[in-house]
């Protein structure tokens, strides 16, 4: 029974949103950009900073459930509280 509407889910699913994206973008293809008008735009914003990957790790280690911060911290403590030698 399934073997018969395998063609027809593959037209529906693949080949009509395949069709429909070529004939956006045929359509598009005659859009012409819209002119720069310096006076409408805004000042430039600034450079964003650079990337921080420490910082980023760090807010994505603290920023867990409340359980799972809870769980987070108190093994770092009790990591930190063993003795040298364990």
């Amino acid at each position: 029974m399934f073997r018969n509407n395998i063609p027809l889910a593959y037209v529906l699913l693949v080949g009509l949103p395949l069709l429909l994206l070529l004939g956006v973008l045929q359509s598009g293809s005659t859009l012409s950009p819209p002119a720069a008008d310096a006076a409408r735009q805004g000042p430039a914003s600034p450079a964003p900073a650079p990337l921080n990957l420490m910082k980023l790790v760090l807010q994505i280690a603290v920023t867990p459930e409340n359980d799972s911060r809870e769980i987070l911290t108190q093994a770092l403590m009790n990591r930190h509280q063993q003795p040298n030698g364990a």
